[in-house]
């Protein structure tokens, strides 16, 4: 089809020609045959019988169109290259035409000539090899190939490179005359080049390729980055052998933005990284291969993504100095507080970074980009952890670090006083003083709270600085308080070095009355879930409910019917016993001979509940039960709404 395409739009511009010019009466004045035009003054041809059409025309020294009576064509050398007159030419001999045809299937180049009326041209014929690069123009050394351009042949100094298997080797050299490759994996077969010419000889008449692959397989090894370039050195700061220091190949450069050591697949923290060496570290032991990425080939600016190690290499876990943690006295008491300083060229992250004793962190008292402060309230002898620093020079994170030698820090007492009012019993005000160095959180799920004896205290107000409360279990036991702010940091939990006592002793109010249903009346008017009606009392008993004070009762009176919500605090968890009581909640009426509205607040658990929607009019009891405190006296919370 593309034959006859040329050959239509050729004939209608020839036929053009020759009506101009034989219809010219001044033709005679031309000067006679001046030139010969060629439709193409090269051909290129694939292989073997492939042909292009070339034509010609004769013309005068005006450009006009003469006859071309008795054209000859000939080639130089049949054997690259034959023609064929066709048989077809223009009315009037305006043109001449042949088939160039190919002759062989080897590269070679020719010239086929034609003349006319005494003036001649010619056209260069290259036959292109579409076959294979020749044998011997490859060679291989271990992972490396080079492909040498045989005659005819120039590779592209800006774009050739090497397929091995279909996948693009690492590009070490390249010029008009040579490729020297890296493989990327083992491999066996023939290598393909890409992006090239052929010439066939001298000229500038070059043809581009897409690719054209060698007439023999090559074998290659996978490139690996060589053990003389990795090396385990002993760091003063870190420890024996604990660095790993990693150079480039030769002819290669590490990218000194973007490299790194991979070790098991994770990039290790790097505490140096410039063009020509990485230096890493680990914060756990590893033996096994060392793989770098990426690389830059100096040459020729090719990206080499890793190179890894074909041996093994072992690093051992980097420590942390035992001089940069520092046991010191602090507003706690002696030795209660670890001061952690980073390495040079480290820095702390103020929002990660921590210290860690044993598995715990340390409670943060200052956190600083080169400072941390921690207590602990448990004493801890052991090594200590500090996790996240951040590497300055390189934008490295070393996860955490450890040191080789054990530090001893002192529990951390709480560092307020505790005040016990009146005969030190059960229902006295107990008041913790938070004083110079410690604040209490007054408010929300997180306002401070105290422990004693087990059972958490009923706190009756809470300020900034003191928290009075009434504790619920007997016994001698330190003080115990959630969320204290110290230094500005909060504080979990801390207790008191010393211990108190609350006896038996009690100051309650309704007693003995309460012992019998309907003894003791109590208002429910005005009270609201936000400010309930509160009764603090105390009850013993012995498993059946049975004790001195085993049962207190409060009557009250409903003149409609509302809905009424109890809830009984105690200490411990409710499930029996001295140390976790089972206080329970029942409603009974007037004189306590039923329960009509069941027994909801009659659990082992802490607190009891009981709400009754819609309660009828009339005077019930809130019975409180002391079902199981072995015998002990016990505090509870009543609240009413």
């Amino acid at each position: 089809m593309k034959r006859q395409s040329v050959r239509l739009i050729t004939a209608a511009l020839v036929t053009a020609g020759i009506a101009g010019c034989f219809d010219d009466p001044t033709s005679s004045l031309r000067n006679g045959p001046a030139a010969i035009s060629l439709s193409r003054s090269a051909v290129y041809l694939a292989k073997s019988g492939d042909s292009v059409l070339v034509e010609a025309r004769l013309l005068d020294d005006q450009g006009s169109i003469l006859p071309i009576t008795g054209a000859s064509w000939s080639t130089d050398n049949a054997a690259v290259a034959d023609v064929h007159v066709a048989a077809q030419q223009l009315p009037n001999d305006g043109s001449s035409r042949v088939y160039i045809i190919a002759a062989t299937d080897n590269g070679a180049v020719t010239t086929v000539r034609v003349a006319a009326r005494g003036v001649s041209d010619s056209v260069r014929v290259t036959q292109v090899p579409n076959t294979t690069v020749p044998a011997g123009a490859a060679s291989v050394a271990g992972d490396t190939v080079s492909l040498n351009a045989p005659a005819g042949y120039a590779w592209d100094p800006t774009a050739s490179t090497i397929l091995l298997g279909g996948n693009t080797s690492y590009l070490l050299s390249r010029s008009a005359a040579s490729l020297k490759v890296l493989a990327r994996a083992p491999y066996t077969g023939v290598a393909t080049v890409t992006n090239l010419f052929f010439s066939g000889g001298s000229g500038a008449n070059a043809v581009p390729l897409a690719s054209l692959p060698t007439a023999e397989n090559v074998t290659v090894a996978q490139a690996t980055l060589p053990a003389a370039n990795v090396a385990v050195n002993t760091s003063a700061t870190f420890g024996a052998g604990t660095l790993l220091k990693v150079t480039p190949p030769t002819g290669m450069t590490f990218d000194a933005a973007a490299s790194n050591v991979v070790l098991a697949g994770v990039n290790a923290p790097l505490v140096f990284r410039s063009a020509d060496s990485l230096v890493a570290i680990r914060t756990t032991p590893y033996t096994g291969t060392v793989m770098v990425r990426p690389l830059v080939v100096t040459a020729t600016s090719a990206t080499i993504d890793s190179l890894r190690t074909s041996g093994s290499s072992t690093v051992n876990a980097a420590a942390l100095p035992d001089a940069q943690v520092v046991v010191r006295s602090g507003p706690l008491g002696a030795s209660t507080e670890i001061k952690a300083t980073p390495l040079a060229g480290m820095t702390f992250s103020t929002t990660s970074s921590n210290v860690v004793l044993g598995t715990a962190n340390g409670t943060k008292l200052v956190n600083t980009a080169d400072s941390i402060v921690v207590i602990s309230t448990n004493a801890y002898a052991g090594t200590v952890k500090v996790t996240n620093l951040n590497v300055t020079a390189t934008g490295s994170v070393v996860d955490s670090l450890r040191t080789t030698g054990s530090s001893t820090i002192n529990a951390a007492p709480f560092p307020g006083t505790v005040v016990q009012l009146g005969a030190a019993g059960l229902l006295d005000t107990v008041l913790v003083i938070g004083g110079a160095s410690a604040d209490f959180t007054t408010s929300g799920a997180n306002a401070s709270n105290v422990t004693i004896n087990s059972g958490q205290a009923f706190v009756l107000r809470r300020a900034s600085d003191t928290l009075y409360l009434l504790t619920n279990l007997s016994g001698t036991s330190a003080v115990q308080v959630t969320n204290v702010v110290v230094s500005g940091a909060t504080v979990s939990t801390m207790s008191t070095a010393g211990t108190i006592t609350v006896g038996t002793t009690t100051t309650e109010g309704n007693e003995p009355a309460n012992d019998a249903p309907g003894a003791v009346a109590i208002s429910l008017a005005g009270a609201t879930s936000a400010n309930p009606l509160v009764i603090y009392g105390t009850v013993d008993g012995n498993g059946q409910g049975v004790g001195t004070d085993a049962d207190d009762f409060f009557a009250f009176t409903l003149a409609t019917a509302v809905t009424v919500t109890i809830r009984l605090d105690m200490g411990g968890t409710g499930a029996g016993g001295a140390t976790n009581p089972d206080v329970d909640l029942l409603v009974c009426n007037a004189s306590c001979s039923a329960f009509p509205f069941g027994f909801a607040g009659a659990t082992a658990g802490n607190p009891e509940n009981h709400t009754i929607n819609n309660m009828p009019a009339g005077t019930y009891n809130i019975y409180v039960n002391g079902w199981d405190s072995a015998s002990k006296t016990v505090g509870y919370k009543l609240s009413v709404f």
